[in-house]
């Protein structure tokens, strides 16, 4: 969807939030660091994560 490697770029101020291992694996492969992943990976359990990770001073 993005040409080159200009995804890291346009994503660097982003989050990012995977479900799993095996999403987190992609987006490391395409240059982005995973922020979020839950230890369960569920739906429930990543928006768990997320509300977390955004609710940390």
């Amino acid at each position: 969807m993005f040409p080159g490697d200009d995804l890291p770029y346009l994503l660097d101020k982003a989050a990012i939030a995977c479900i799993g291992p095996i999403t987190a694996q992609t987006a490391r492969e395409h240059g982005l660091e995973v922020d979020i992943m839950p230890a369960e990976y569920t739906v429930e359990a990543l928006t768990a994560e997320v509300v977390e990770y955004f609710s940390r001073d």
